[in-house]
């Protein structure tokens, strides 16, 4: 079995074995979960896991992963555009998470479920450059 494989067992093991807990017994899953990783020295698969729990989830409950890069932080009224935007397309509620890189020069990359929506100067410019150099 492949780190990939064992990474979506364990996962799906743990949504399992949690969904539709309550608090007291949530807690017994997710130390019990902890407990196994380590005996089986499993614990760098964490972060790994935990992504994928959230893919799991996120899917289970008809909710699309957003990311939004910008050069600038977005204010509350362009942020609720692109969920909008996003709920539109996918037919799903949207859940965004919002990251900053200093390489753009401006606009704004969005990427949710296997799209990307590049509204980025540098990539925009690109598309300039290649339709000059057609003429």
């Amino acid at each position: 079995m492949n780190k990939y494989e064992q990474i979506k067992i364990l996962a799906a093991a743990l949504y399992g074995a949690a969904r539709d807990k309550k608090q007291a017994e949530l807690e017994k899953v997710v130390d019990n979960f902890g407990l196994h990783l380590k005996g089986k020295k499993l614990m760098s698969l964490l972060p790994e896991i935990l992504n994928e729990l959230e893919r799991i989830y996120f899917e289970d409950k008809n909710i699309a992963a957003v990311q939004v890069i910008s050069k600038n932080k977005l204010n509350d009224e362009q942020l609720a555009e692109i969920i909008r935007l996003v709920q539109n397309k996918s037919g799903k509620s949207a859940r965004l998470r919002q990251c900053q890189d200093d390489e753009l020069i401006g606009g704004t990359i969005v990427r949710y479920e296997d799209k990307l929506l590049d509204l980025s100067i540098k990539n925009q410019l690109t598309s300039l450059k290649k339709q000059l150099a057609n003429y």
